[in-house]
């Protein structure tokens, strides 16, 4: 069986006069060559005609344009679901879809494995990230592979997605890790370059997640479990992170790119002027900020400097959630910024108790400071009382220097 694809070129004769010229190769077959071909051109002066030539060609040389009653049922419902679905194909002729399916037909079983995808993603991609979006790319995707990681990428639906995630704890994260992954796969995005093509669409953007109330009602520490967790954190070793969070109101992963990125640190902490510069690059919101270090924050800095406090020890998270967990409830547990929301509260009510310089220093906004932070603490005494936790209070005082090896003068 010979079968023709027939083209239609729409031209101009040189008058400017359009036509429309069919052009393919049909059979012209011969006893010494079977399967020999010709070429076949013709004008038409209307589009119309010219597809009726089109399909004409296809029927004479494409099986006699004789099709099963199988094929016919099949035709028919095609037609009727392209007339009564919903969306864009609707009304879309048949040929319309057929050629949209052949330009995006992606045949799972010749995509790769999960495995394999993913490693191309980590050493592409993920290499290039920095900060909290790397390590949870890290965190995140090899469950995936665990899960999944002998399947085809094309195999992995929406639907399976989605139960993937439901099973998963931080399923927010899940989805985010996700939906970059598989971007990836489909081609890339602005911020994602790929030159694969595996997926003809992303099937991680429509996972559906619950919103995480845990942080939706703003929660702060006492003034007692601010004493115990400090108490605690000066035991296992978290002291400095536990006093920098409270003290400033950063998020954690501002804290952790200000204290492990080269050049930050104590680089930007300018005690002369009295404020620590959180640049753009730092910041969540992108935005730079400047954090006023107050007496009780200079205290613990003067002593942590003097002392050699690592300010973001290597185990932080391990002892930061022991902390946690043995001194708070379970509800404030889960919550995520806890410190800076102490933070936030303690500070819009004492100082110059001001929305505006609130908001500035903690990278918020005002109606945020307004509506969740303000008149959370009630007893006034405990306000002062927090500003004044400082090392002393702890019975922690700066080294003095050693003077034992120094000799007295020989009287003269």
């Amino acid at each position: 069986m010979h079968h023709v694809n027939p083209r239609i070129y729409e031209l101009k004769y040189p008058t400017g006069t359009p036509y429309w010229l069919v052009k393919c190769q049909v059979p012209d077959p011969s006893p010494e060559n079977p399967l020999r071909k010709k070429s076949y051109q013709l004008k038409h002066s209307t589009a119309a005609d010219a597809e009726i030539d089109k399909t004409r060609l296809i029927r004479e040389h494409g099986g006699g344009g004789s099709v099963s009653s199988g094929e016919l049922k099949n035709f028919e419902l095609g037609q009727h679901r392209l007339a009564t679905c919903q969306g864009d194909a609707r009304g879309q002729s048949i040929l319309t879809a057929i050629e949209w399916f052949i330009a995006n037909f992606v045949d799972s079983k010749k995509t790769p494995f999960v495995e394999d995808a993913v490693a191309l993603f980590e050493k592409e991609h993920v290499v290039r990230l920095r900060g909290k979006s790397r390590d949870e790319y890290h965190h995140y995707l090899p469950r995936l592979v665990a899960r999944f990681g002998k399947c085809r990428i094309g195999e992995l639906t929406t639907k399976t997605l989605q139960a993937y995630v439901d099973s998963q704890p931080a399923k927010l994260h899940h989805r985010k890790c996700l939906v970059g992954f598989f971007t990836f796969c489909a081609g890339g995005s602005r911020k994602i370059k790929s030159q694969y093509n595996w997926l003809d669409k992303n099937p991680a953007k429509h996972i559906s997640v619950p919103q995480d109330d845990v942080d939706s009602e703003i929660v702060i520490l006492t003034l007692d479990e601010v004493q115990n967790c400090l108490a605690l954190a000066l035991i296992l070793g978290d002291l400095p992170y536990w006093v920098w969070a409270l003290f400033t109101g950063m998020r954690p992963e501002e804290i952790k790119r200000f204290w492990t990125w080269e050049g930050y640190g104590w680089n930007r902490i300018n005690f002369g002027a009295g404020t620590i510069k959180v640049n753009s690059e730092i910041a969540k919101d992108k935005r730079p900020r400047k954090i006023i270090i107050r007496p009780v924050l200079r205290k613990w800095l003067e002593y942590f400097e003097a002392t050699g406090e690592t300010m973001f020890p290597t185990r932080h998270r391990l002892t930061f959630r022991n902390i946690k967990k043995e001194m708070l409830p379970d509800s404030k547990f889960k919550i995520n910024d806890l410190l800076r929301h102490t933070n936030i509260s303690y500070r819009v009510q004492w100082f110059d108790k001001s929305l505006g310089t609130t908001a500035a220093e903690s990278g918020n906004s005002e109606r945020i400071i307004k509506d969740h932070y303000l008149d959370l603490i009630t007893d006034e005494s405990n306000i002062e009382a927090f500003w004044d936790l400082t090392p002393e209070a702890f019975g922690l005082f700066m080294p003095t220097k050693d003077h034992s090896s120094v000799q007295p003068e020989e009287p003269s």
